[in-house]
């Protein structure tokens, strides 16, 4: 029984969703979000992805955020 086990948890992976603090499991073939646990604690015995995009770090958060309200504000013109 525990190798069925081991074999359901290979397969899903979590990551902790840093706006909220909840963990998020996710199956590894669909990615797709399987659960949250909002304890704020991880799921035991599933692998925890470190980072798995990281941000363009060539561009400052201050021009960043300049963008955005850039093209917030075309989209509402248009309207």
């Amino acid at each position: 029984m525990s190798t069925v086990k081991a074999k359901t948890t290979s397969r899903r992976s979590q990551i902790l969703n840093p706006a909220t603090g909840h963990y998020i499991l996710r199956d590894a073939d669909s990615r797709q979000f399987i659960e949250i646990k909002t304890d704020g604690k991880p799921f035991s015995g599933v692998a925890v992805e470190r980072n798995p995009y990281k941000a363009n770090p060539s561009v400052k958060k201050s021009l960043a955020r300049k963008v955005e309200k850039a093209i917030v504000a075309l989209s509402k013109k248009r309207v």
